[in-house]
């Protein structure tokens, strides 16, 4: 049975309480991209001391990651300025930070007005849940900070990029292992006669 026209705008209207509740990029409701973790406020006091950062529209740096990336290992990152590199006003410094990883500082870059735009594309891995922040200092000393929250497949497991008996371990620190249990360890074979 089709639902009336109005009937679909009544369901809408009582629904709609709901649906503005609902978390922005299906973010977790207690997580929002902007927010503060322990480790940014931690990271932020030996980094820039208490130094104002401006955020959001005021801030003149964009960071742009998928919300949920599919290998953690390598998690594509673009970052976008919204100032153009001239000797009047420019980008100095760059700092791109994963909170929750066990090395938080991913890169450092120090700039010159030669660069023209200061945009730039890389890919990060990240451990687990986490935000993702870049900070700009203007060569005025102004600080600039955009931030966003990732999450990752395989949090906490899965961004090493190959098997720990191959050799070739990329950016994963690894727990002591237990030895491999074969499919084939728990069977046994009847007796022949």
């Amino acid at each position: 049975m089709p639902i009336r026209p109005a009937r679909r705008r009544l369901l809408a209207l009582a629904l709609w309480p709901f649906a503005a509740r609902a978390a922005e990029g299906g973010l977790p409701t207690n997580v929002g991209h902007g927010d503060s973790s322990k480790q940014w406020e931690h990271l932020r006091g030996q980094l820039f001391g208490t130094r104002p950062i401006a955020r959001g529209a005021d801030s003149v740096m964009q960071l742009v990651v998928p919300l949920r990336a599919a290998y953690g290992a390598s998690v594509p990152v673009k970052i976008i300025t919204r100032v153009p590199q001239t000797p009047e006003r420019y980008l100095k410094r760059l700092t791109l930070l994963v909170d929750k990883n066990p090395s938080p500082i991913a890169a450092t870059l120090d700039l010159t007005p030669a660069l023209g735009q200061a945009d730039f594309e890389t890919r990060l891995r990240v451990d687990e849940y986490s935000h993702l922040r870049v900070i700009g200092e203007l060569d005025n000393g102004a600080l600039h900070m955009d931030s966003r929250y990732v999450k990752v497949s395989g949090a906490r497991h899965c961004t090493r990029s190959a098997r720990r008996s191959s050799g070739s371990l990329k950016g994963c620190t690894l727990a002591p292992s237990r030895p491999p249990r074969s499919a084939w360890s728990t069977r046994t074979t009847p007796a022949s006669s």
